[in-house]
């Protein structure tokens, strides 16, 4: 089933994959941020390198994803910070306890949570892969993903 590996990667669309944890979402929910707003930038990573985590996994030989875009983004979110003199639309860059020094060991870190994720929802992604094929509906898909995680998810 090659064709339809990135089925429920970021090339298909689909939210980020939590893994944070649930007292720094608490933490940053006492600073006025919502559960959406907490690590943003962390969840925005391992998004963005996903699909390149699976590749790397099940078709190690196949380079289609990119993984560069992930650092082309927090650079780009770097420059407009310091253009702006202050956090782009709000969100911190530094969320999670990162600085700019660390960008590489945060992409790092993205990349092994996004590899850690897929693994830990292997069989979930691919019930959705399969219903995602043959036509399901995406509030059908949705039922299923609240159904199988209900419970499970610590902070989203």
């Amino acid at each position: 089933m090659h064709s339809h590996a990135h089925v429920g990667s970021p090339h298909a669309c689909t939210q980020a994959a939590d893994g944070i944890e649930e007292e720094v979402a608490m933490a940053g929910m006492a600073r006025g941020l919502s559960r959406l707003q907490v690590r943003l930038v962390d969840r925005l990573l391992i998004w963005l390198l996903a699909p390149a985590a699976l590749e790397a996994e099940r078709y190690p030989e196949l380079a289609q994803a990119e993984p560069g875009l992930a650092a082309i983004f927090l650079q780009a979110a770097r420059r407009r910070e310091t253009q702006l003199g202050q956090a782009p639309l709000g969100v911190d860059l530094d969320q999670g306890g990162w600085d700019a020094s660390e960008d590489g060991a945060r992409l790092r870190w993205a990349y092994a949570e996004a590899g850690r994720l897929l693994k830990a929802y292997s069989g979930l992604r691919a019930t959705l892969q399969e219903q995602m094929v043959a036509g399901v509906s995406a509030g059908d898909c949705v039922v299923l993903l609240e159904e199988s995680m209900k419970g499970q998810v610590r902070a989203v």
